[in-house]
């Protein structure tokens, strides 16, 4: 019997996983290839909101962190998440934990905070939490 690959296995046991187009599916690819070596070699293999927060500090530190390049993310999330002076219900589908430093992603995603390591740490958190977000992926916020 041959073995199974990871794909097969997945279209198998996640409803909706056939149906991605050849674009989701490379999205899916290629998001867990990059946050597999980002929480491997930046967070050394502590992937967390504090570990995020701290990679994302240190970068403020060093100057290598600007606000502009995290913009798009930050954009999406804010119009996701946050909708007319309020919280969209899709927030609670990040289902934060103590640990995920919730109170600083909201600040972000209302505009009270502009702050680049914050925008960054909290659009990394964001993606952490929620995975990529594929419309028709069941289970998926």
């Amino acid at each position: 019997m041959a073995a199974m690959s990871a794909t097969e296995w997945i279209a198998e046991h996640a409803p909706g996983f056939r149906d991605l187009c050849r674009e989701e599916y490379d999205a899916i690819t290629d998001f867990s290839l990059l946050w597999s070596f980002f929480e491997g070699r930046v967070l050394k293999t502590s992937g967390n909101a504090e570990s995020i927060m701290r990679a994302a500090r240190q970068w403020a530190r060093q100057g290598l962190l600007a606000v502009e390049p995290f913009q798009p993310e930050v954009a999406y999330f804010r119009e996701r998440y946050f909708a007319e002076g309020g919280f969209t219900y899709h927030i609670s589908q990040l289902h934060f934990r103590r640990p995920d430093r919730e109170e600083m992603v909201k600040r972000v995603l209302s505009g009270e905070s502009n702050d680049s390591a914050e925008a960054a740490a909290a659009a990394l958190i964001i993606g952490y939490k929620a995975y990529p977000v594929v419309p028709g992926f069941a289970g998926i916020g």
